[in-house]
């Protein structure tokens, strides 16, 4: 990252709907290639593209239709469609998890896959059912596993 990646930007928050990212990159035919991902690295691939190379995936492109606003990872929270489409993605991966056998993809060895940073930056451990994720002032540390499984324990919501 640069070394000014941090500092304050004072900006308005344009909305600039792309037609192109919408219909050439948020398809079918792209979910359908993301929902036959067989592991959950594949998955991660296909849904962020972090490599960069080729078609962006469906979270990137699916912030960058929201143009500047969307598509600038430190603002885009204040993007009221941000949180719709980030609860389109869990509604995605929730579906990955359900054609899985059996619960392999929600606590076994096809549930996790990477670090604890995002590109691993800085670099940090792998991620395990029982890493922690810290929620600052709102709410205690809780493990992976917690979180993994929608309609279950805290997570009382369904797609």
């Amino acid at each position: 990252l640069p070394p000014d990646v941090f500092n304050y930007v004072s900006r308005c928050f344009p909305r600039d709907i792309s037609q192109y990212i919408a219909t050439n990159f948020q398809t079918q035919a792209n979910l359908d290639h993301l929902l036959a991902a067989s592991t959950i690295a594949e998955f991660q691939d296909r849904i962020d593209n972090a490599s960069g190379v080729g078609f962006p995936g469906l979270h990137p492109a699916g912030h960058m239709v929201l143009g500047p606003t969307g598509a600038d990872a430190f603002s885009s929270p204040q993007e009221p469609a941000f949180f719709l489409h980030n609860s389109m993605i869990d509604k995605v991966w929730t579906e990955w998890q359900r054609q899985g056998r059996g619960e392999e993809r929600i606590y076994g060895d096809n549930a996790l896959f990477g670090t604890l940073t995002t590109l691993n930056i800085p670099p940090s451990d792998n991620a395990t059912l029982e890493s922690e994720i810290g929620w600052g002032s709102i709410e205690q540390p809780a493990p992976i596993k917690k979180f993994m499984a929608v309609g279950r324990g805290d997570l009382c919501y369904r797609y």
